[in-house]
C-alpha cells in the first residue's frame, strides 16, 4: 500500500528515512492515502437504494422518473464510484450522477425525498474528494 508524507504530500517508498520533496523524516510524517471505506460504503447505500427504487418500480409499473430512471443513474454513479475510487474523472462523474439522479427524482414526485437528498450529498462529497484528488 502506498504511503504519502503528511507535510508534503509526495509519495514515499518503503526503505525511505527522509521525505524527497520537504526532507522531513519519514517516522513521523508516514499516512495512508485515500478515502476507500467512505466510496465503498457510500456506494453499497446507493446500490442498496437503488434496488429498492427498482423494486417499487416493478411493484408498481408506473412512474419511472419517480422510481426507475433515479435507480439508473443512482447504480451507474456507485459502480462508478466503486471502479474509479483512485480516478478523479470518476468521482467526479460519479458525483454527477448523483446529481442527475436527484433531479430526476425531483421532477418526477415535485418534491423532496431520502433519496434526493442522500444523492445530493453524496455528490458534493464526491465532488469535493475528486477536485482535491492529484490524478
Amino acid at each position: 500500500m502506498a504511503k504519502f508524507c503528511e507535510n508534503c504530500g509526495s509519495e514515499l517508498k518503503e526503505d525511505q528515512d527522509v521525505c524527497l520533496g520537504c526532507g522531513k523524516s519519514i517516522k513521523k510524517a508516514v499516512k495512508k492515502g485515500g478515502h476507500n471505506g467512505y466510496f465503498i460504503s457510500t456506494s453499497i447505500i446507493m446500490l442498496v437504494i437503488s434496488f429498492c427504487l427498482f423494486c417499487a418500480f416493478f411493484y408498481e409499473g408506473e412512474e419511472p422518473l419517480v422510481f426507475f430512471v433515479p435507480a439508473l443513474f443512482s447504480t451507474a454513479a456507485a459502480i462508478v464510484c466503486l471502479a474509479g475510487k483512485k480516478n478523479k474523472v470518476a468521482v467526479i462523474v460519479s458525483g454527477a450522477l448523483y446529481i442527475c439522479g436527484a433531479i430526476v427524482n425531483i421532477i418526477g414526485i415535485e418534491d423532496i425525498s431520502i433519496f434526493t437528498i442522500l444523492s445530493l450529498v453524496f455528490a458534493g462529497i464526491n465532488i469535493g474528494f475528486g477536485c482535491k484528488m492529484k490524478k
